[in-house]
């Protein structure tokens, strides 16, 4: 009898689960994305990775699919990443992300915006505001930053 109750406990506890929908982290998993760069304080020795050197820093040049399958080893000392595409939906993209928008700037044709997403863990304080997204819209390109755009836009 205890064995059975036992077995029904554990049986009422995982059905809620097995029914509930996993909330997965789209980071890596965008479309669109042209090119990845990781900015950390060493270089990345993997194939597939163009490495540009200023200063103390490294910024590392990659396809999505590299980033995706090396995302483990490249986090040990990393400041930040961009994401770079040609086309993208920027709406789109803030409901993918679940982005919250605390500040928008506009400079010349380009306009800057600065949030949180709950799929990025690192974040600085703007105006006692988290903030771990930036993002640059042009006409012709679109640049996303974790925690912020390190390259320059």
């Amino acid at each position: 009898m205890k064995k059975l109750m036992l077995f029904l406990l554990v049986l009422a506890c995982l059905i809620p689960t097995m029914f509930s929908k996993v909330d997965t982290n789209p980071l890596f998993y965008l479309d669109g994305v042209e090119k990845v760069c990781f900015v950390a304080e060493r270089k990345f020795e993997v194939e597939g990775v163009e490495v540009v050197q200023s200063g103390n820093l490294y910024y590392n040049y990659c396809s999505l699919e590299t980033a995706r399958e090396n995302i483990k080893d490249f986090n040990r000392k990393l400041r930040g990443f961009q994401f770079y595409f040609k086309d993208c939906d920027v709406q789109g993209l803030l409901t993918k992300l679940k982005c919250e928008i605390l500040t928008t700037t506009e400079i010349g044709d380009m306009t800057v915006l600065c949030g949180y997403t709950p799929y990025y863990e690192n974040n600085i304080y703007v105006n006692s505001h988290k903030v771990n997204l930036q993002i640059a819209e042009t006409e012709d390109e679109v640049i996303v930053g974790f925690p912020l755009i390190l390259t320059g836009y």
